[in-house]
């Protein structure tokens, strides 16, 4: 529902739905089957659907802290270093200077150029 409030449209859609529910639980209850008990299945399938997808999403990281966990602790439990370089930085190399604009000085001149020699 476009333009309307959110707690009004929710409160329109469930006392739209309650009429409807109520006779499904009337249905329900006539074939067998207890309404309270399908809340209850229904309610641990979100849970568990819930539990995987936020083990899904959780393992990933957790294996990466649980790696650098151990890293950190190779790291540490050794008494003398172990870091071999294999490689220094080239900082002799030169990086190039950006070449002037000369546009703007080249406009200063021109505009100095016609001040200084126009008649008054």
């Amino acid at each position: 529902m476009i333009g309307v409030d959110p707690g009004t449209a929710t409160a329109a859609v469930a006392t739209t739905a309650a009429p409807l529910l109520v006779k499904v639980a009337d249905v329900l209850k006539k074939i067998g089957v207890d309404p309270d008990e399908l809340v209850k299945i229904g309610k641990d399938a979100v849970n568990e659907k819930a539990k995987q997808l936020a083990k899904k999403a959780l393992e990933p990281k957790a294996a990466t802290a649980a790696q650098y966990i151990n890293v950190s602790d190779e790291v540490f439990s050794n008494d003398t270093p172990t870091m071999n370089v294999t490689s220094t930085p080239d900082f002799t190399k030169q990086t190039a200077t950006p070449k002037p604009i000369f546009l703007p000085l080249l406009l200063g001149g021109a505009a100095a150029l016609y001040f200084i020699t126009r008649k008054k």
